[in-house]
């Protein structure tokens, strides 16, 4: 049942954010705490046919949240930060010095930072906002699990459930923030948070900087899963103007295909599934503005994938190697399907990245 779609739209020329792609990542290598998350190679796959070299990027080692959402809320609500405290001061803040974040926070006063998400995204938001001494109201759909909810009060948080989708508590959220004030840190546009969207994506790119530096590996394709399509576009900002050739993939489920209608209509079009799949964390039923505005031009191309599909794949990483939730093995399930396809020569390195 998958689907893939090439990307017609394409330009040549990568997009060159090199200084604020370093900002990015310098921030989160002096943060405390920081660790690059593991990139390993995944051996077991010649048994199943798989000719090309693949390493799988684990994201689920991230500090403080599990998963590269913290490493965009945390450069996201930094810069908020540092704005205010200029303002206050005149002088920037030393982020790196033990316990400065708490004495940026006596400065600036405490902010509320409001967000809407599946769960990961607010769980990062909460998580920086309670490390910072801030405070945080997460909106997140009613059927979210029950863990995910936990995860999030477990940093503090208020959380407001909405009788919706995703998209109706990125609409509550931003309503609040226009009635009640705060500051608005959802990973998608609504009319007034465009500068914080752009600076979460950068926050994303420091994964790809990892991998760089990890490794001097020429990787020839990378296999991104995409909810609003943040990381992709991390991946294309990070890559793309560094690794001549390289190929960017992206993987969303069938019910949540906002890229791959975008793609194919050169222009954002919203979902029209139910945005129910079991890769929960990727139930997003459009595309974001800046997300786009880098994927219209830089990503190879979409896969759409059934829960079948992502039900086989996890299955089958868990055998080889680990267990993984559907989330995390949306990227690898959509390349293996490519794989059946004949997609890929056989010397060929692979990056597929695991991810909640």
């Amino acid at each position: 049942m998958m689907e893939y779609i090439q990307n017609d739209h394409k330009e040549k020329n990568g997009i060159d954010r090199s200084l604020a792609v370093s900002k990015a990542y310098d921030f989160h290598k002096m943060s405390e705490g920081y660790q690059p998350t593991p990139l390993v190679r995944l051996e077991n796959l010649k048994k199943y046919g798989i000719g090309c070299t693949v390493y799988a990027k684990l994201e689920k080692y991230r500090e403080g949240t599990k998963s590269f959402k913290s490493l965009g809320a945390s450069y996201s609500m930094s810069r908020i930060l540092t704005k205010k405290y200029y303002e206050i001061t005149g002088e920037q803040p030393d982020w790196h010095r033990t316990g400065q974040s708490r004495k940026i926070a006596d400065v600036t006063g405490p902010i509320h930072f409001r967000a809407a998400t599946d769960g990961n995204h607010g769980a990062a938001v909460a998580w920086f906002a309670d490390c910072t001494g801030h405070r945080a109201t997460i909106y997140l759909p009613n059927d979210t699990e029950s863990e995910k909810k936990k995860r999030i009060k477990s940093f503090h948080a208020e959380v407001i459930c909405i009788d919706g989708t995703y998209d109706e508590c990125v609409k509550k959220c931003h309503e609040d923030v226009l009635l009640k004030g705060g500051e608005e840190v959802t990973d998608i546009e609504t009319g007034s948070n465009r500068e914080n969207v752009e600076n979460i994506i950068l926050g994303y790119t420091t994964l790809f900087n990892e991998v760089m530096d990890a490794s001097n590996i020429r990787f020839d394709t990378v296999f991104v899963p995409v909810g609003v399509g943040g990381l992709a576009a991390a991946a294309a900002i990070s890559l793309k103007s560094r690794c001549e050739g390289i190929k960017i993939v992206a993987v969303e489920p069938y019910s949540a295909d906002s890229l791959y209608r975008s793609v194919e209509g050169g222009r954002i079009i919203p979902t029209d599934g139910r945005q129910d799949s079991l890769m929960c964390g990727l139930n997003c039923g459009i595309v974001s503005e800046y997300a786009w505005s880098v994927l219209k031009r830089q990503v190879d191309g979409c896969v759409r994938i059934s829960d079948h599909e992502i039900k086989k794949a996890a299955h089958l990483y868990e055998r080889e190697y680990e267990k993984e939730s559907y989330t995390a093995c949306a990227a690898f399930a959509g390349f293996l399907e490519m794989c059946k396809r004949k997609q890929w020569k056989e010397e060929e390195n692979v990056l597929v990245i695991f991810t909640e």
